[in-house]
């Protein structure tokens, strides 16, 4: 916990949007020992599936976990405060048989079931938020339609939630460092031959409820959000593919944007729920471009632009600029209208079969239309960036040198100022068994540069750096 301060501020009895800090005791105070946090987190999991469990089901997947956590924030050698969160959760999913539709082609899907249920409790002086109890439910689906039989594989069953194919995936079992010799044929046949559909078409859905219980004030909050989405991609060439994504999503609130009220010095923030948020909807739309040339290089562009209705952010309502205090923050969670876009590019060139660079770069902006800001960007934005790296792969051993370039934040929000340009450059030498026992060790070093380097995502951007030049290394052992 590296960041120390004795916060003398809270929010105006009198003007509620404005900070009221006490005199200022530095003077006077003893900083003693840094701050620490003696932490601890046990998470079991159980996972089982079937296989053809009934005719027209392909497999059933179940999916438990118990996660018990818990923190305490220690100053001066006594505990200020205890987080703890007890959650237990579980997923299943059903796999359909693949089956012709007739001549519109093949149709595969998978159907399931997500629950949570949490109880989170802060107490001390951070008691920022009260004991809440969380229920949530959820149902999806998502279904496949492809003019060939194997061509209805359900790449990611949560695909529909806003979660994409990488570069990797795309092009999984590929092998970039073998040519072909076969005679010319039309594109359809080219891409049967390499495993691929002409066109597919995906559509899914999902419908999430939540329960929300502040114990300590007796508030029920329950929620209900739809998310839908319609994606298409074709092959305009043996090597070309166009895709296209539409969505409805709903987002509901959490128990913090809802609850919260009190100091919470993590984020040097004293934060304020809002118990009337509303779910946070948002219609957006994907395109994107990929090139494989079938040997050696690939590439990728993506697009998007997304409308949201009711966005939940924490607005800054004020700022603490003198004293010990300064940098503290009193933030509000607030809904407005927004609107998000921005863009990626990524491509790999492979050099043979054990070496390949890589490439990318991108940028991403949300506008506010709130009539009460100075500055009309969402507050902490990521910076673009630009970077990319060497992988190399011998025998057991793999190892990437990686690095990219973020550069100054300029597009700021009210109470926020310019975050500088920096550059990261890391390391990684991972070793794989060979043996019978799986097991896989790895070094790496991370900001190998020792780069002075601020994070304009984090609330304390301009207290704390990233973390300095670090080595780390370690090994998994599965049996």
């Amino acid at each position: 916990m590296p960041f120390h301060v004795h916060n003398e501020c809270s929010p105006d009895s009198v003007l509620t949007n404005q900070l009221s800090c006490e005199a200022d005791h530095e003077h006077d105070h003893d900083h003693g020992e840094a701050p620490y946090v003696d932490m601890t987190s046990n998470v079991y999991q159980l996972h089982a599936e079937r296989k053809l469990p009934m005719i027209g089901v392909d497999s059933i997947n179940t999916k438990l976990s118990y996660t018990d956590y818990r923190h305490d924030e220690i100053d001066e050698g006594a505990v200020g405060t205890t987080f703890e969160n007890k959650a237990i959760s579980a997923q299943a999913q059903a796999t359909h048989s693949t089956y012709k539709t007739g001549n519109l082609g093949f149709m595969k899907g998978v159907v399931g079931l997500d629950y949570t249920n949490s109880r989170f409790s802060a107490v001390g002086l951070e008691g920022y938020l009260p004991q809440t109890d969380r229920t949530q439910v959820g149902l999806f689906f998502i279904e496949r339609l492809t003019p060939d039989y194997f061509g209805a594989k359900i790449q990611n069953a949560d695909k529909f939630a806003g979660q994409s194919l990488s570069a990797s995936d795309a092009h999984a079992g590929h092998n970039h460092g073998e040519t072909t010799n076969d005679a010319p044929l039309d594109t359809s046949s080219i891409l049967r031959k390499q495993g691929k559909s002409p066109w597919y078409i995906e559509f899914g859905g999902r419908q999430d409820f939540q329960n929300l219980i502040d114990n300590d004030n007796n508030i029920e909050k329950t929620h209900a959000g739809t998310s839908v989405s319609l994606e298409g991609g074709k092959y305009l060439t043996p090597n070309t593919q166009l895709s296209a994504r539409i969505s409805h999503s709903e987002r509901l609130p959490s128990p913090q944007e809802l609850f919260s009220n009190g100091a919470h010095l993590a984020t040097n923030t004293w934060e304020r729920g809002n118990g009337q948020l509303e779910e946070e909807s948002t219609d957006g739309i994907e395109l994107t471009l990929r090139y494989d040339n079938g040997n050696r290089f690939d590439s990728s562009i993506s697009v998007f632009y997304n409308d949201s209705t009711n966005y939940i952010y924490a607005k800054t309502q004020d700022i603490a600029t003198e004293g010990e205090s300064a940098g503290f923050r009193l933030v509000d969670y607030v809904q407005s209208d927004a609107k998000h876009y921005g863009s990626e590019i990524q491509s790999r060139y492979y050099l043979n079969n054990n070496i390949s660079i890589g490439s990318f770069a991108d940028i991403a902006l949300i506008t506010l239309d709130d009539a009460s800001l100075t500055r009309k960007y969402a507050p902490r934005l990521v910076a673009p960036r630009i970077g990319g790296d060497i992988t190399s792969q011998f025998g057991q051993f793999d190892l990437v040198l990686s690095g990219y370039h973020r550069f100054e934040q300029d597009h700021i929000a009210d109470f926020e100022t310019n975050t500088p340009s920096y550059n990261m450059v890391d390391a990684k030498l991972v070793y794989h068994s060979s043996s019978a026992h799986d097991y896989t060790a790895f070094f790496q070093v991370e900001n190998i540069l020792n780069e002075l380097a601020y994070n304009h995502a984090s609330y304390l951007a301009e207290q704390v750096p990233m973390p300095e030049r670090s080595l780390n290394a370690g090994i998994t052992y599965n049996f």
